[in-house]
């Protein structure tokens, strides 16, 4: 707080430097959260920033290497900090009088860190630790928070934001003896628990790289994956699915080498149910690689695991499904279409037959040209038509024609009947459709 008593906000980093039997080890921890009610856990946030290992027979000489290097990745990841408000050391007494000693040289060669304090620990301040930790993750130490609905809500008194103090990759392999380089999935410092992160596995894939002496573009790539897909690729797949070999590997100093975790893995294959002994080539799988929260490294295959044959014809099936979807479709479609057209086009027909047929019969009337008054007889005899038809021959007397059938049509030819007949009225004639017809 400043003087008047305002917060400000600042989270001071300590590095943490210990010495075991085997190496040093230098960590960036970020504090906050002062809880003064919890003793045993005076600070509630632990955020790691960076970790460094070295891993040497005489641990003492490499103080000034892993310091070093742990500054250097501070810049990196962290450039807005200024340095460390303090180093503490743990370890034994012997241990830590001599790291304190090495820590006062190697902080004189970093300009920021020159008058960084140090701090010395108990010897048994590890296994405190552990101890205080072990009883937090099985929530016998809490704290009290204020929850959503501002009612009191316990919560772990320690909360650890922890990085990878290992790097993870993969390697494989397609020919028996001949393996790839490491291609890494999680690096140093990389933010745990992380992943699942997936790794595609296909059979055609593996037999196109298993094709080719040289590097190929993604675009050769997919180029030479189709070219053995399909049911002429099956004897080349099976054999590439057969041949891969999966190793995870894992890197616990930077310059250290790729060591080998777990046995090497088949992905691409399963046991034969008809014989044991045998394996079965699978299409094509997914391998997720995760990174828990104490660096335990968890590797889980995801799909059906289909067999080249069984994948091939469900991949036909699949085909042919698509193409008969697409038929029916068209057929739905295309049939809704064609028959909304001769719809239409049928309407524009009798349109203009009944205005040929006024035009003809009673010139000059009302209901000579109107268009209008036409498309909605139309409309309204829809699915009658040869009603509408029949009523105006039995009004006017004149057989109603088609608009072309007019052209030899001599007015007066035919006597129009001079008795008038309500074509509204059905009653007479037969049965109504409709309660009331349209003037004619």
């Amino acid at each position: 707080f400043f003087n008047d008593g305002t917060p400000f906000d600042y989270i001071p980093l300590l590095v943490l430097v210990g010495i075991a039997n085997d190496g040093i080890e230098c960590t960036a921890v970020q504090v906050s959260e002062l809880q003064p009610s919890t003793l045993a856990c005076l600070y509630g946030n632990f955020k790691v920033l960076a970790n460094i290992a070295v891993h040497h027979p005489d641990p003492m000489s490499q103080v000034d290497k892993c310091v070093s290097d742990l500054c250097d990745k501070l810049d990196e990841v962290a450039p807005e900090i200024d340095g460390p408000v303090g180093f503490v050391s743990y370890g034994s007494k012997a241990d830590q009088s001599a790291l304190v000693k090495s820590l006062e040289t190697v902080r004189k060669s970093l300009d920021t860190w020159e008058k960084v304090p140090i701090f010395s620990t108990k010897p048994e301040c590890v296994s405190m630790g552990t101890a205080v930790l072990g009883g937090v993750s099985h929530g016998r130490v809490t704290t009290l928070t204020e929850g959503a609905n501002k009612k009191p809500k316990a919560q772990l008194a320690i909360r650890v934001q922890n990085v990878a103090t290992a790097a993870v990759g993969v390697r494989m392999s397609y020919e028996t003896g001949k393996w790839t380089p490491v291609k890494t999935i999680f690096d140093f410092d990389r933010r745990v628990p992380a992943g699942p992160y997936p790794i595609e596995l296909n059979a055609a894939e593996c037999a196109a790289i298993r094709a080719t002496t040289s590097e190929l573009t993604d675009e050769e790539m997919l180029k030479a994956i189709k070219e053995h897909e399909g049911a002429k690729g099956i004897p080349k797949r099976e054999q590439a699915a057969l041949a891969l070999q999966l190793q995870v590997v894992q890197k616990l100093t930077r310059n250290g080498e790729w060591m080998n975790v777990g046995n090497v893995s088949k992905p691409l294959t399963k046991e034969d149910p008809d014989n044991d002994d045998e394996l079965v080539a699978c299409e094509r799988v997914t391998l997720e690689l995760s990174v828990g929260q104490t660096g335990m490294i968890t590797s889980v295959l995801v799909g059906e695991l289909q067999s080249v044959v069984q994948a091939n014809k469900s991949a036909r099936n699949s085909t042919l499904r698509y193409y008969i979807g697409v038929i029916l479709a068209v057929i739905f479609f295309g049939g809704f279409f064609i028959k909304s057209y001769l719809e239409e086009r049928s309407f524009d027909i009798d349109t203009k037959r009944l205005l040929s047929y006024y035009k003809h019969v009673i010139p000059g009337s009302i209901a000579d040209g109107d268009e209008n008054n036409a498309r909605y007889l139309v409309w309204k005899y829809r699915g009658k038509r040869h009603k509408l038809w029949k009523r105006l021959e039995t009004k006017y007397g004149i057989p109603v024609r088609h608009a072309h059938e007019w052209d030899g049509y001599v007015e007066g030819e035919e006597e129009e009947e001079e008795e008038h007949q309500d074509l509204d009225d059905e009653s007479e004639s037969e049965p109504a459709d409709d309660k009331e017809q349209p003037d004619l």
